[in-house]
């Protein structure tokens, strides 16, 4: 069954609580919901802007995890919005930070995500250049023992 979406009160009633217990782990997880709020009802300024608020709390917290999932949601609200040279910017960091963490599926989606834009604006070459160094990560022994 699925899972619920909350409602902007509730989202907003997350952060306040968070922001009342001081725990700014939390209230960068509430920004995040918040700015896929927006970006579901393809409100971008907002969810951009709720975006751009997670990433300061996680950067600041140093969590390069979560820092990367806001990247890829970030990059994913740009590329709705056909601005693909800051979808690409937002994919290339979290994929740099995927890396950093030697975190191979992130790796993978980051890739695949800019893959995606590359796709999108027909840049075949820019695509069929990466695809090497893709198969050599998707040959990765990491990603195989991922499957087992």
């Amino acid at each position: 069954m699925p899972e619920a979406k909350l409602t902007l009160e509730q989202l907003s009633e997350q952060f306040r609580q968070a922001e009342l217990a001081g725990d700014p782990w939390k209230q960068g997880i509430a920004l995040n919901n918040l700015g896929s709020y927006y970006k579901d009802r393809r409100e971008f300024p907002n969810a951009v802007s709720y975006f751009q608020k997670a990433l300061e709390f996680f950067t600041a917290l140093d969590d390069n995890e979560k820092k990367s999932t806001v990247l890829i949601n970030l990059g994913g609200t740009y590329l709705d919005q056909k601005e693909h040279g800051k979808a690409l910017e937002q994919f290339a960091m979290a994929l740099g930070t995927y890396a950093s963490l030697d975190h191979p599926f992130g790796q993978g989606m980051a890739l695949n995500n800019m893959g995606g834009v590359h796709l999108t604006l027909r840049r075949y070459d820019s695509e069929s250049s990466a695809r090497p160094s893709l198969t050599d990560f998707y040959r990765d022994e990491r990603l195989q023992n991922l499957s087992r």
